[in-house]
């Protein structure tokens, strides 16, 4: 998972996860075998969770 920022803000924590999911990405596309596997694997688990975070901050249910 990708650590607060020194605010710890939840906008920072998201951007943070985007240049996350940037550098998993370019894994995904440069690597093969079992190491493209273990970054897909970290980009589903990591857009799961920014996921869940979106919707409940930033666009909650009214």
């Amino acid at each position: 998972m990708v650590k607060a920022q020194e605010d710890g803000s939840v906008l920072t924590i998201l951007r943070a996860q985007h240049g996350r999911m940037r550098d998993l990405l370019g894994e995904v596309a440069d690597t093969s075998g079992v190491a493209r596997q273990q970054a897909s694997d970290a980009l589903r688990e990591l857009l799961a969770a920014h996921e869940a975070v979106e919707e409940l901050v930033l666009r909650p249910v009214t």
